[in-house]
């Protein structure tokens, strides 16, 4: 009877720790992702600055420079531009006055 005992309680503890380390993996793979999605938009905030500081510069010339080469194409949804993550947010001349992350 005790050896029955002893048998479940390491086959409990065996599926405990099992559980605790998948958890741990799938917890890392989403902070790698983050991690990843993160450097995508701090690149494409640095890349847009010294454009979106000229007085001058036009929608266009922003969206652009906050593009990289990945393939991910710019899109507007609920009035803002997407680029890399970012939401950009226009006034009606075309000068960017908002920054927004997802």
């Amino acid at each position: 009877m005790i050896i029955a005992a002893l048998g479940l309680a390491l086959v409990g503890s065996n599926l405990y720790w099992a559980y605790r380390y998948i958890d741990l993996g799938a917890t890392h793979s989403y902070v790698d992702q983050q991690r990843y999605e993160d450097s995508r938009a701090l690149a494409a905030a640095i890349a847009m600055l010294p454009v979106a500081a000229r007085t001058n510069s036009t929608r266009d010339e922003v969206v652009k420079s906050a593009t990289t080469n990945d393939g991910a194409e710019p899109f507007d949804k609920d009035g803002l531009t997407w680029v890399q993550g970012l939401g950009l947010q226009f006034d009606g001349s075309g000068r960017l006055v908002a920054v927004r992350r997802d």
